[in-house]
């Protein structure tokens, strides 16, 4: 993972937007702080499909704790 300062990243973004396109993540700092991501939008959709599922997982886990199914079919 790629780290750079804001400053870098005004000045650099067009090029940080290719790396990003090749898979690369950037870490954003402002003032030593971690403040943004970029990455890729397929690894982005790719998140989001994970935090959905595991979402989903835990859903599940809750409602058999309690005795409930999600599966109808069952």
């Amino acid at each position: 993972m790629k780290t750079v300062g804001v400053a870098v990243a005004r000045q650099q973004l067009l090029g940080l937007l290719r790396e990003a396109e090749r898979g690369e993540t950037i870490l954003i700092l402002r003032r030593g702080r971690e403040t943004a991501v970029l990455l890729s939008a397929r690894t982005f959709r790719e998140l989001q499909r994970m935090a959905a599922y595991l979402e989903t997982l835990e859903i599940s886990r809750r409602l058999a704790a309690r005795g409930l199914d999600l599966d109808p079919g069952e």
